[in-house]
């Protein structure tokens, strides 16, 4: 299941910082589940991450940084 990203829609669009700036920093999370989470496709961003907190037993992640010319 997907829930709504930071464009206001759902599905992943990448990195995409404005033209000419310095290169943004990006962390990407990834976490390991003790049960799937059960939430309604139009559960609220805060709803989400109040249960995977509730569920998290493992947690990785790693930072890139991109900017366009």
């Amino acid at each position: 299941m997907e829930g709504e990203n930071g464009f206001g829609d759902r599905g992943w669009r990448g990195p995409c910082p404005p033209e000419g700036d310095s290169p943004h920093r990006y962390v990407f999370a990834v976490y390991g589940l003790d049960e799937p989470l059960g939430l309604d496709a139009d559960a609220s961003q805060k709803e989400a991450h109040a249960a995977i907190r509730e569920h998290t037993i493992g947690r990785g992640a790693t930072i890139g940084r991109f900017g366009r010319r």
